[in-house]
């Protein structure tokens, strides 16, 4: 059975595709996605992710016009040869809203989704459609060959793409507000268009604080992770989250807004792992927790229990549900209690 991903393939391991890829059944073959295979290639399901990067260009409102029109040949070509569209249902509308053009594409591409798989129990697409349930994959085998530095005494990190609902400059603010000598803060990760300047600023002349605004390979990432003893992600809407999976799996504790998704993580991981707070992010909240984790010991021990995200059980999480979405008779679905 081949399967076509809507995304290109990841330089490094620490994609969501790569966990899929490691964990693909012997009965599955991945494949990436280009137009002309996707309008012309042989293939037997399209499962897309993040929808919005498929009908989006940056370069110009007629690129973007092109990719909505190849999007609805391609819609075509899936109904003619019957092949469904199965989509991962990351989070219920883009991070950054597109325009009416744009919004009407979505809603056809939602449309033609036959199967759609949630990540978890809260963040799930509206009306009656067929949902599955399949967790976020971990990353700690991905992530095993690399050294795997100690924390650096009170180290606050954050990682990731740095974009607007990420909230960066309120934890540089609260960072700020603290005035032990001893703290450190790292801001890590390729900023979109704008972030940048906004990053700069925020930090201002804090010695404290360090800027690597670029793309991280996989060996910067879990250094970055791993020298962290709070990995901290203040963003204003959290839904699934990688960048939290990636810290838990590299052992480290994350300290996340509270929401539906990430209380049930909460209860999966553990409340010293993932650890939440109700509204601004203070300096007074980043100091408690700091705090916390130093006197519970969480850095020196082996980091949550992460075994039920294991690759293998999701890949043939996946392949079941490819299955399902061609029609065919599988066996009855176990019971899926993560996340």
């Amino acid at each position: 059975m081949i399967v076509m991903l809507s995304m290109r393939r990841s330089p490094g391991v620490g994609e969501f595709s790569d966990l899929l890829e490691k964990g693909a059944q012997d009965d599955v073959e991945y494949r990436y996605f280009s137009w002309p295979e996707a309008l012309r290639g042989r293939y037997d399901v399209l499962h897309v992710h993040w929808p919005e990067l498929l009908v989006r260009d940056s370069r110009g409102r007629g690129r973007a016009f092109l990719r909505r029109r190849l999007m609805d040949a391609l819609l075509l070509v899936l109904r003619v040869r019957g092949i469904p569209l199965v989509r991962t249902f990351h989070n219920p509308r883009p991070h950054e809203r597109g325009d009416a053009a744009e919004v009407r594409a979505l809603d056809r591409i939602d449309a033609a989704t036959r199967l759609w798989i949630a990540l978890n129990g809260t963040t799930r697409p509206e009306g009656d459609v067929d949902v599955v349930l399949i967790p976020h994959g971990h990353y700690a085998e991905v992530f095993a060959s690399f050294p795997q530095p100690a924390a650096v005494p009170g180290r606050v990190t954050f990682f990731g793409i740095i974009r607007p609902y990420k909230n960066v400059e309120e934890l540089i603010a609260a960072f700020r507000g603290l005035d032990d000598p001893a703290l450190s803060l790292r801001i890590a990760g390729r900023a979109h268009p704008g972030q940048e300047e906004r990053v700069h600023a925020a930090a201002g002349d804090d010695p404290r604080i360090g800027l690597a605004l670029r793309y991280l390979d996989d060996a910067d990432l879990v250094r970055e992770v791993r020298e962290a003893s709070l990995v901290v992600l203040p963003y204003r809407e959290m839904h699934n989250s990688g960048a939290l999976l990636v810290a838990a799996s590299l052992g480290r504790p994350v300290l996340v807004p509270h929401s539906g998704a990430n209380a049930l993580l909460a209860d999966e991981l553990g409340h010293g792992w993932v650890r939440m707070y109700r509204g601004a992010l203070t300096p007074e909240v980043l100091a408690a927790q700091l705090a916390a984790v130093a006197a519970e010991g969480l850095l020196s021990s082996e980091g949550p229990d992460i075994a039920a995200r294991d690759a293998a059980r999701i890949g043939a999480l996946h392949a079941r549900a490819y299955r399902r979405a061609r029609g065919e008779r599988i066996e009855e679905e176990a019971d899926v209690r993560v996340g």
